[in-house]
């Protein structure tokens, strides 16, 4: 993937034999690190671009998916599951949730406050992976508010029908307590102005390639024979 009007700049690798379950499992425990290296930590447009990239050089197709998401804290999930509510999309919920207590906070993107997304674009990215059914998110740790108990991981990869990418049903997913929902706004184009969606050859290939060679790496080493 890359921005419209431009060429590709990435190769397809030889690794396109890589099961897809392994490919998640290396990418999560990689991707983010060399991520953040050369692009802001709040930088899910750039990180979905590297993603994108990765998988491609792995020979899985993948595309950006604007999103909405709030991330609720342990004490407001509790209290969305004693109520028997799912979380609501209006980043106000919290107001109206009677006795959730004061511990119960939550943080959004999408929804014109508390915003942590990339300067000038209220939104978030997801990549998209239409023939595998997955999502993968390589910056909700952008979300993370550790003064509002909110820890989320690096990289989070979810199983997401033709459903949620259209914007009918909502994605929820629980992480060490707290509750991440997700609703999908394919129509959203408003990071294709941002800077940050322009195609940044040096850099982009950096990170691909690190991130790639990292994967290769460490599935080498967990599928050798003296591997652990």
């Amino acid at each position: 993937m890359v921005a419209e009007g431009d060429s590709e700049i990435f190769p397809a690798q030889d690794q396109k034999f890589m099961n897809f379950e392994i490919l998640l499992s290396a990418l999560q425990s990689v991707a983010r690190e060399e991520i953040i290296k050369r692009f802001r930590s709040e930088s899910c447009i750039a990180s979905k671009r590297i993603i994108i990239n990765v998988l491609e050089s792995f020979g899985f197709r993948a595309q950006p998916l604007p999103v909405r998401v709030v991330a609720y804290n342990r004490h407001f999930n509790i209290s969305l599951k004693r109520l028997r509510s799912l979380p609501f999309t209006d980043p106000l919920a919290r107001a109206r949730v009677k006795n959730v207590g004061p511990d119960a906070k939550s943080v959004c993107i999408g929804y014109g406050s508390d915003n942590p997304g990339d300067t000038g674009w209220d939104g978030h990215l997801i990549a998209w992976l239409p023939n595998k059914k997955w999502m993968i998110d390589a910056s909700i740790a952008q979300v993370s508010r550790p003064e509002r108990e909110l820890e989320l991981p690096g990289v989070l990869a979810l199983q997401a029908d033709a459903k949620f990418a259209k914007g009918l049903t909502p994605l929820c997913t629980s992480y060490k307590g707290a509750l991440i929902r997700y609703d999908a706004d394919p129509a959203e184009r408003g990071y294709t102005v941002s800077s940050n969606w322009r195609v940044e050859g040096d850099r982009d290939g950096a990170a691909v390639n690190e991130v790639v060679e990292n994967i290769i790496n460490r599935v080498s080493i967990n599928t050798s024979p003296d591997g652990a």
